[in-house]
């Protein structure tokens, strides 16, 4: 994260813990995030130095008016007027890591060969919780290069309980690796 979005991001979430909307906005950035990642080119619309920034006003209140706060529409014509809608995604980061301070949330992924079901997800994430005394947001990630067992990566840590981890251990005990 750069010192822009760190401030920028930290200063909205401020405003919205103080007015008592944190939660609103968080779910606004998510909305907002989406439609900017679907659509990269209105990103480079809205920092282009020669379209006006009246057009950019309109366009950002065209956009997202009617479907979120108006202080997360304002915000986004402040990141708009300065050509900074491209750090939208590490501004919304840095509002994220501030909510969940603030909530007692850690985020964790799950990285498995397969899908995770519900049923297992529950399980992982009320195993997580245990262990950290947090409310946890697990999301689930799909690379079947780890053959099986899953790797987590939790705050700084990371667990690695996957098959290939355990084949690789394997290897290097018996010698097989170079």
């Amino acid at each position: 994260m750069t010192e822009f979005s760190t401030l920028y991001g930290g200063s909205l979430y401020a405003l919205a813990k103080a007015e008592g909307i944190d939660e609103r906005i968080y779910a606004d950035l998510a909305l907002v995030a989406e439609v900017l990642e679907k659509h990269p080119q209105y990103v480079r619309l809205l920092d282009t130095p020669t379209v006006a920034l009246a057009e950019k006003c309109t366009l950002v209140e065209t956009a997202f008016a009617q479907h979120i706060h108006p202080y997360t529409n304002n915000f986004l014509k402040i990141l708009a007027e300065k050509k900074q809608m491209h750090t939208f995604a590490a501004v919304r980061q840095a509002y994220v890591k501030q909510y969940n301070t603030e909530h007692n949330i850690e985020q964790a992924l799950a990285v498995t060969a397969v899908p995770m079901d519900a049923r297992l997800t529950e399980k992982l994430k009320a195993k997580l919780e245990a262990m950290t005394g947090k409310t946890i947001v697990l999301e689930n990630k799909v690379d079947p290069a780890i053959l099986g067992g899953l790797t987590i990566r939790l705050a700084n840590k990371q667990i690695d309980a996957s098959v290939q981890a355990k084949l690789s251990a394997l290897e290097k005990q018996i010698g097989l690796s170079k």
